[in-house]
C-alpha cells in the first residue's frame, strides 16, 4: 500500500524534507537512490505515493529553487537496500507526466572517510573508543592490519559516520587541524568510493563478503565461527584470503535471508567487528565510476 503523507514536510537549505520517523536507525548503505529529470511543477505529494510503492520511505530530500520550483532531482532514502534496488528497476524511466521520464539510480552513500596519521600499534577498538570521544555519529572504524606483522595496522583507518553531514563535519575539523589525537594532527578525506552494482546484476548474486576479519583468524577458526551464526548446508564453499572470505550460498534466496539475519547482529572475531554485505562481480572495478551518474553531489542532510 502506497506510504501517505501523513508527516509534515519542512523546508531547509532550499530543500523539502520528508521525514516520517527519525528516532529509527540509519539504513544500511545502499539503500538509497538519486531521482532525476523531475518537472519543476511537481512536489513530494506526488513523489511519495509513488516511490512508497517499492518500499516504505525513511527520508525524502526533494531539491528546491527559491520560487518554490523542484530543481529537478531528489535523494530518496529507503530502510533497506534491496527497497532501493526495486525503485531503480520498477521506476527508471517511469513518465511521471505526459513525455517526462524520471531517472533512478542508487545513489553514492558518501559518509565514509580515510583517516590518516593513525598510531601503527593502536588497535580498531582503541581507534574506535577515541574517534567516538571526538566526533559525532561515529558507526564503525575499520583498521587493516600488515600481513607480515599483524600486530601492526597499516597506519590509516576507514571511519564510517551515521550521514553525511556528521562525515563532512568531521572531515571538515580535521582539514583545518584543530583535533589532535594520540599527539598527532589528524588527517582525513573522503574515501574512495565503491562501485555500484545495477540491481539487475545484484538479484544474481549468491555470495556474502565478510570483511575485517583479523589476520591471525585462521581458516578452520573462522570455518567454526560461520557454523555458529549460518547453517552450514545452505554454504557451497568458503574462500578464505588475509582479511576477507566470500561465502558462497546454494541459492541467492538463502544468502539475502543469511544477510538479513546476520545485518541485525554483532559479528565479533578476535575482539574485531566482522561486516558482511553483498560481494561485487570481478566486472564491477572502480573504474566503473566513471561510466555512472554520480548522486552525491548536493549537501544533505
Amino acid at each position: 500500500m502506497p506510504q501517505l503523507n501523513t508527516h509534515p514536510t519542512f523546508r531547509s537549505n532550499c530543500q523539502k524534507i520528508h521525514f516520517p520517523n527519525p528516532t529509527i536507525p540509519t539504513p544500511p548503505k545502499g539503500s538509497e537512490v538519486f531521482v532525476g529529470n523531475l518537472p519543476p511543477d511537481i512536489h513530494e505529494d506526488e513523489i511519495i505515493p509513488l516511490f512508497s510503492q517499492c518500499g516504505a520511505i525513511y527520508k525524502l530530500r526533494l531539491m528546491m529553487d527559491f520560487d518554490d520550483c523542484t530543481r529537478g532531482f531528489a535523494f530518496i532514502c529507503y530502510h533497506t537496500p534491496e527497497a532501493a534496488a526495486a525503485a531503480v528497476l520498477l521506476l527508471h524511466n517511469h513518465a511521471v507526466k505526459p513525455g517526462v521520464f524520471i531517472c533512478v539510480h542508487l545513489s553514492r552513500d558518501k559518509r565514509r572517510l580515510f583517516v590518516g596519521n593513525v598510531p601503527r600499534n593502536a588497535s580498531a577498538e582503541n581507534i574506535e573508543r577515541r574517534l567516538c570521544r571526538v566526533f559525532d555519529g561515529v558507526v564503525r572504524v575499520m583498521v587493516f592490519e600488515e600481513v607480515a606483522n599483524p600486530g601492526l595496522n597499516r597506519g590509516y583507518a576507514f571511519v564510517e559516520f551515521q550521514s553525511y553531514v556528521l562525515a563532512a563535519i568531521a572531515r571538515k575539523r580535521m582539514a583545518m587541524g584543530g583535533e589532535c589525537v594520540w599527539g598527532k594532527r589528524m588527517v582525513a578525506d573522503w574515501a574512495f568510493p565503491e562501485p555500484v552494482v545495477h540491481p539487475v546484476i545484484l538479484m544474481q548474486i549468491r555470495t556474502l563478503y565478510f570483511g575485517n576479519i583479523p589476520v591471525k583468524c585462521t581458516e578452520r577458526h573462522f570455518r567454526r565461527f560461520l557454523w555458529t551464526v549460518l547453517d552450514r548446508y545452505h554454504v557451497e564453499r568458503v574462500y578464505r584470503r588475509e582479511n576477507y572470505a566470500f561465502v558462497h550460498f546454494k541459492d541467492r534466496d538463502l544468502a539475502h535471508k543469511t544477510l538479513q539475519k546476520l545485518r541485525s547482529e554483532s559479528l565479533i572475531i578476535f575482539s574485531r567487528q566482522i561486516t558482511v554485505e553483498w560481494a561485487r562481480p570481478v566486472s564491477y572495478s572502480r573504474k566503473t565510476r566513471r561510466n555512472e551518474i554520480r548522486g552525491d553531489f548536493c549537501m544533505q542532510n
